[in-house]
C-alpha cells in the first residue's frame, strides 16, 4: 500500500513486541492492503506467544469488504423499499414502546387523526381516546404482552376531538 514503509516498520515493533509477564499480552496491528482491483482491504496482525514473552508466530486476517459492502448496499436497499410501502401504505402504522409511547406513526395514520406524525411522537396511544378506550385498552395490552395477537375494532379520538373508528391489527415488534 501507500505506507508500506510505516506498516512494515509497525508490522517489525509489534512482532518483537514483548509480553507483559505472565500475561502474556497481546498486541496487534491493524492496516490495509489494496488489491489488484484497486480496492482496501482491513488486514490485522496478531502475534502468538505460546510460552513465554517472545513472538512464536503470527496470525494475519485479511477481509474482503466487497461482499460486506455488497450485503450493505442489498440492506439499504431494503431498508429504503420498506420505508417506502410504510410510507405509501393507506392504512395506518403505529408503533409504541413497552409504555405505549408513540416511537413512529405514517403519515395515513395522522392524517386520519387530524395531526402529523411529529405531533404524536412520544405522547401515549392514551392521548387519541376516550375514557372506556382507555380501559379496553389496558386490557387488549396485556393480551398482547402475553403474545396474543388480535384484530378487532377500536374506536380512537382525533386531534380535532371527532372519534375515528378503526379496525386494528395488533402485533410485536421486536429490534
Amino acid at each position: 500500500p501507500d505506507d508500506l514503509d510505516a506498516a512494515a516498520a509497525e508490522f517489525r515493533r509489534v512482532a518483537h513486541a514483548p509480553g507483559s509477564g505472565d500475561d502474556r499480552r497481546i498486541e496487534s496491528m491493524r492496516l490495509r492492503i489494496r488489491d489488484a482491483r484497486g480496492a482496501w482491504h482491513p488486514v490485522e496482525v496478531v502475534p502468538t506467544r505460546a510460552s513465554g514473552p517472545d513472538v512464536d508466530g503470527l496470525v494475519v486476517t485479511v477481509r474482503d469488504r466487497a461482499r460486506e459492502e455488497q450485503l450493505e448496499r442489498e440492506a439499504s436497499a431494503l431498508d429504503e423499499r420498506a420505508r417506502q410501502i410504510v410510507e405509501t401504505a393507506v392504512d395506518g402504522i403505529w408503533v409504541v414502546d413497552e409504555l405505549g409511547r408513540t416511537t413512529f406513526v405514517n403519515g395515513s395514520l395522522a392524517t386520519m387523526l387530524a395531526t402529523t406524525p411529529d405531533e404524536m411522537t412520544g405522547r401515549t396511544i392514551h392521548d387519541f381516546m376516550d375514557d372506556d378506550g382507555r380501559a379496553r385498552a389496558e386490557v387488549l395490552t396485556e393480551r398482547q404482552r402475553a403474545g396474543i395477537h388480535e384484530s378487532f375494532d377500536f374506536r380512537l379520538i382525533a386531534a380535532d376531538g371527532r372519534p375515528v373508528d378503526t379496525f386494528v391489527s395488533t402485533s410485536s415488534a421486536t429490534r
